[in-house]
């Protein structure tokens, strides 16, 4: 989360730039355990997270 947060502030929370960044990352997690069926759930329910906040910041 800590270079989420890093990512967010560089290149801008809920920017083009921002989700291809953490697309990259979260596959790059995921590899690293195999696609492990838990780790693909859990980095989904992040996503689906973040995409939440980022609609949040819009209508804000």
């Amino acid at each position: 989360m800590a270079r989420n947060n890093q990512a967010a502030q560089s290149l801008g929370f809920g920017s083009e730039r921002y989700w291809f960044w953490t697309v990259d990352a979260i596959a790059e997690i995921c590899k690293k355990y195999h696609d492990d069926d838990l780790v693909v759930k859990q980095f989904g329910l992040l996503f689906e997270w973040l995409e939440k906040q980022a609609e949040g910041v819009k209508t804000a």
